[in-house]
Parts: C-alpha cells; sequence; structure tokens
C-alpha cells in the first residue's frame, strides 16, 4: 500500500491561470518516503557549486577540456592576467 511519489504527481490538479493552492500539511505517506541529503553532504555540494559559479572558472574548464594550455594562454584567451588565471585554477584545483 501506500502512495509512491509518482502516483501523488500523477493525481496533482491542473491549475487554470489565476487559481492558487494551499497546502495544509503534508501528506504523511509522501513524507516518510522523501529524505533529504545529509547537511555535511549538502555542505560540500554548496561548496563544489560554488567554485564552479564563476564565469571566469567555467571559461577556463571549457578551454582546458579541449586543450592542455600554460596559464599565459588562458589569461590571453579570456582577457585577464596571468595572476587571475593562477588564482582561478588554484580554486579549481582544491575541488
Amino acid at each position: 500500500g501506500g502512495w509512491t511519489n509518482r502516483d501523488w504527481l500523477m493525481t496533482k490538479p491542473v491549475l487554470q491561470d489565476g487559481e492558487t493552492v494551499v497546502c495544509q500539511g503534508t501528506h504523511a505517506a509522501i513524507a516518510s518516503e522523501l529524505q533529504a541529503i545529509a547537511p555535511e553532504v549538502a555542505q560540500s555540494l554548496a561548496e563544489f557549486f560554488a567554485v564552479l559559479a564563476d564565469p571566469n572558472r567555467l571559461r577556463l574548464l571549457s578551454l582546458l577540456a579541449r586543450s592542455e594550455l600554460c596559464v599565459g594562454d588562458l589569461a590571453q584567451a579570456i582577457g585577464v592576467s596571468e595572476s587571475a588565471v593562477s588564482h582561478q585554477l588554484r580554486s579549481l584545483r582544491n575541488l
């Protein structure tokens, strides 16, 4: 017995424009099946994604995924100083 998450999703009403639904508590059957990730895992993931959230780091990763490049080449490719590239690479290396 019991509802699965899929059953619950498939029976949710479809709202029309302007309609709202007020939640009046969590269904016990559904809540018993839910399990959040551990706080330590959430912290590790948040730190990982924070490092990846920097646009220049993503640009560096996109370049390095295609070819091995030195710091000077990377700096020229993304238009920042070699010092800035070194700093970004250090952050990525610490992942």
